[in-house]
């Protein structure tokens, strides 16, 4: 079983189910029992559906479990190891903050609003 509870597509943006939210996950170690994994296709290339798609599900996992903005984490922020998700999760979570569906050659050049 795949080890995210989420994977958003490259191609169009889906949103493909994977872990049920009851069962922990198996995809940041030491934070895999109280997180939602999420994943996006591709390492350092994202398209603009991918984050209208995450931008959403994020949205709505913050209104279902109570969340705040800085409960949304990229993986390299809890392992200084790891690289991904390969993009600015600060102006990631801004715009979450705001509202504001990112755009991304935000998210890719790492602009600060």
């Amino acid at each position: 079983m795949v080890g995210y509870h989420y994977h958003v597509k490259f191609s169009d943006g889906t949103i493909q189910l994977g872990r049920p939210h009851e069962m922990v996950g198996a995809h940041c170690e030491n934070f895999n029992k109280n997180s939602i994994g999420i994943a996006l296709s591709g390492e350092h290339f994202f398209s603009q559906l991918q984050f209208d798609s995450l931008f959403m599900l994020c949205k709505n996992l913050i209104n279902d479990y109570d969340l705040c903005v800085s409960d949304i984490y990229g993986h390299n922020e809890l392992n200084p190891h790891k690289t991904c998700p390969n993009f600015n999760v600060e102006a990631f979570r801004k715009c979450l903050d705001l509202n504001r569906n990112p755009m991304k050659v935000d998210m890719m050049l790492g602009k600060d609003f």
